[in-house]
């Protein structure tokens, strides 16, 4: 994904989230920065060693209730390949790298809270495509490493469409989840997802789990190319969108933008009987397998399915 600027007028957005209003950085800001994610542990990469040490010590203090993002400027490309070779020696973690910045952010998963829930939530959706559309019609890439030009991505969970072949080629669904302290983190990956890969990410499922009052929030976030153009009202249950002109803008912010489109929680003890987790059948494929005619709704975790997945998690967590 090339990475440039121009002239061309773009749109910097202000939505709702949660009933508060939240203004992301202009487009011109598109780079992994300390500025844009809530970071509070911030390092200069110096040596390999250094490195596995400060990422050990992090994840005892992220289990005792610390954010999961964590930090690293000065990196090199070759410092990721070395950072390779040892992954199996520190906590999981899912990455974001920009080469150019030489930054690097970290996302460590949450013990078994976060495993158990994005392997249940995931499982859910693989039994409506298996069914649906065929089971290998969406290729599962867990924690894969998605390159673009200048910058790379893991996602927690992704879902390629049977027809893209190369392993650079972007998911289309991907989820992400973390604890509730991470949620502006958490959307700030949904929006580089699908900003990033130039709308080839169209849907981005995010869960933040709440340890303590013991509630999940789900939010569907989703590409709307079509937002882009002034005066334009956003889908049936959208987040409000208020556009204002801004100069010298990135330009992929102004051909997508990451949108809020669905929101529901999900309570311990308490039965849910809300609306269903709506994923797009219609954009989960660039074309859909052969004999297979699926409509926009196909793919939905209704009220009984989000209650049973519910219950379960909190059964073993």
């Amino acid at each position: 994904m090339a990475m440039f600027y121009d002239i061309w007028d773009s749109y910097e957005a202000s939505y709702q989230v949660g009933g508060v209003a939240a203004t992301p950085r202009e487009a011109s800001d598109e780079t992994l920065s300390y500025d844009q994610y809530e970071i509070h542990d911030r390092h200069t990469f110096g040596s390999l060693s250094g490195f596995k040490r400060i990422c050990r010590n992090f994840h005892t203090a992220m289990r005792a209730g610390r954010g999961q993002y964590l930090g690293f400027s000065n990196v090199k490309r070759s410092d990721i390949e070395d950072i390779d070779t040892i992954r199996r020696e520190i906590p999981k973690m899912t990455i974001r790298y920009d080469s150019e910045e030489e930054v690097l952010i970290i996302k460590f998963m949450a013990g078994a809270v976060h495993g158990t829930f994005a392997g249940l939530l995931s499982h859910e959706f693989q039994l409506l495509f298996a069914a649906r559309a065929g089971e290998y019609s969406l290729i599962p890439i867990e924690s894969a490493r998605i390159k673009g030009s200048r910058r790379s991505k893991e996602p927690d969970k992704g879902y390629r469409p049977f027809d893209r072949r190369r392993p650079s080629d972007f998911p289309s669904v991907v989820f992400e989840v973390g604890v509730s302290e991470s949620l502006a983190n958490l959307h700030l990956d949904a929006r580089h997802w699908i900003e990033d890969s130039q709308g080839k990410t169209k849907v981005v499922i995010v869960a933040a789990i709440n340890r303590n009052n013991e509630s999940i929030l789900i939010e569907r976030w989703q590409d709307q190319p079509a937002l882009q153009q002034p005066g334009q009202q956003p889908a049936l249950g959208a987040a409000l969108i208020r556009r204002q002109p801004a100069r010298g803008a990135y330009p992929y912010a102004r051909t997508h933008f990451a949108t809020l489109i669905q929101s529901l929680t999900l309570v311990k003890n308490q039965i849910y009987n809300g609306t269903s987790l709506t994923i797009p059948a219609d954009l989960a494929f660039d074309n859909m397998p052969t004999g297979v005619h699926l409509g926009p709704n196909e793919f939905e975790l209704d009220a009984n399915t989000l209650q049973g997945l519910n219950r379960c998690f909190w059964e073993h967590v």
